[in-house]
């Protein structure tokens, strides 16, 4: 892979990522380990984050300037306007099939989509911003890598190509990143056909001297998915990177004595299942076999849905009025550093991971990655990504979680892990050495700079 990189002119990447808000999840582990893979390769990095990322920068330079216009605080404004005034949508559907559904069913898609018109326009002036201030030494290839492209996003690149792209002597490849199915990134803004036309029209910009524009999913359902409909354009599979310190989850806590810890980590969305929490504790018996229960839930309490902070405040009237003979129930607050993050999978014994929306029938999940390092197997809803590795490792002859039919289910799948928890665990760690056959930051760097990935 080094030689690949190296066998090249002098190489530059920009990893571009508006959703690099927090510690949590897909991004921090993707950008922080792509960047660590391919400083080891000789390539200059910087990272471009949200406003309010905050980071050492000991990997890279972390310049946190991307979304200058707060969606988190449009969404708070339009969720409360049209809950307060009870309107009715024409599509109630966005729950389950919109790439955000952290916007109220109440809200009409007409405000919806101002708002990522104007995600639009805070992209597009961002990417030229940081396109114009760039300091590239003439000869240099520059290659710019957009995490998680969102439909705002994909409107407002654009623009860019269109109006805006400084001149160098080098290659320019702009890596897009497609993590949801086209039908939930395009939901409520425009056509299928429109938005396949859109990716089309966006490669055909590769036809410029120097200019490339690649495609790339980080799932093989996700890049079928797409290929299905546009042939005549390459989407490339990445590897699913991860930090490599947390692979001291090899060294995780061993079961607090008699007490096995069922958690909900991650951020606190509908779409993961946060809405059928209260069912799924009111559902837990106070011990299974001979463990008592103990369910941790993460809660982002500044979040912008409505519904999530009436759940949350629930959560904490049963925190303070349990009753003897429920189960225990501890509230995580997110986001929170690093080091605590991953604390709490230390403290996990079995992952829930109640996916109700149709988003992630082929789209990854970041915790479930993260999970399977510290050894902790997961309890998935059928028909979802997580789902397929369950079945793919079945397959294999290993136990690395089960499959809930429905989330009536959720809790007799946990109660048939832990009949067998230790086998589960020993599985897991057995199933990591198939996952890092493909799924390295190393990979993602050589398919990224190769060039057969556009």
């Amino acid at each position: 892979m080094t030689s690949a990189v190296h066998a090249r002119r002098e190489q530059r990447l920009l990893i571009v990522d508006p959703t690099l808000i927090s510690y949590e999840g897909h991004s921090y582990n993707y950008d922080i380990a792509v960047a660590t893979a391919a400083c080891e390769c000789g390539v200059h990095v910087e990272i471009y984050a949200d406003r309010r990322f905050r980071h050492s920068g000991d990997v890279c330079q972390v310049h946190s300037c991307l979304n200058m216009i707060s969606m988190d605080r449009l969404k708070n404004f339009a969720n409360a306007i049209f809950s307060t005034l009870r309107k009715k949508t024409p599509n109630n559907t966005r729950q389950n099939n919109a790439a955000n559904a952290t916007v109220v069913a109440s809200v009409p898609q007409w405000v919806v989509n101002l708002g990522k018109r104007l995600r639009a326009f805070d992209f597009s002036v961002s990417l030229r911003r940081l396109l114009r201030s760039a300091a590239v030494p003439q000869g240099c290839d520059l290659h710019v890598l957009v995490q998680h492209v969102s439909m705002g996003d994909l409107v407002g690149f654009e623009s860019v190509l269109r109006r805006c792209i400084p001149s160098w002597s080098g290659i320019i490849t702009f890596h897009l990143v497609l993590r949801y199915e086209p039908a939930i990134i395009c939901f409520g803004y425009e056509s299928l056909d429109r938005f396949m036309v859109r990716l089309k029209r966006l490669a055909d910009y590769a036809g410029n001297s120097g200019l490339r524009v690649c495609y790339y999913t980080d799932s093989q359902a996700l890049s079928v998915a797409y290929a299905k409909i546009l042939s005549e354009l390459r989407f490339a599979t990445l590897p699913i990177p991860t930090l490599t310190r947390i692979s001291c989850g090899a060294m995780r806590l061993s079961s607090t004595a008699g007490v096995l810890r069922l958690a909900m980590l991650g951020s606190s969305r509908m779409e993961k299942g946060f809405g059928h929490v209260q069912d799924i504790l009111e559902s837990l018996p106070f011990r299974i076999g001979e463990y008592e229960i103990e369910l941790r839930v993460q809660v982002n309490r500044d979040t912008s849905d409505p519904r999530v902070l009436a759940i949350t405040s629930w959560l904490d009237s049963y925190v303070e009025h349990r009753q003897p003979d429920r189960p225990k129930l501890t509230l995580l607050t997110g986001p929170a550093p690093h080091d605590e993050y991953f604390s709490w999978f230390k403290d996990t014994d079995i992952l829930l991971a109640p996916y109700v929306s149709t988003k992630y029938t082929a789209s990854t999940s970041g915790v479930f990655v993260e999970a399977l390092y510290f050894g902790i197997p997961t309890v998935a809803m059928r028909g979802t990504w997580i789902a397929s590795k369950i079945e793919d490792a079945r397959n294999n002859g290993l136990k690395i979680g089960e499959i809930a039919d429905d989330l009536g289910a959720v809790c007799d799948m946990a109660k048939v892990i832990s009949r067998d928890l230790e086998r589960y665990r020993s599985d897991v760690y057995l199933y990591l050495d198939d996952w890092h056959s493909f799924n390295t930051p190393a990979n993602f760097v050589s398919i990224l700079f190769s060039s057969s990935a556009c």
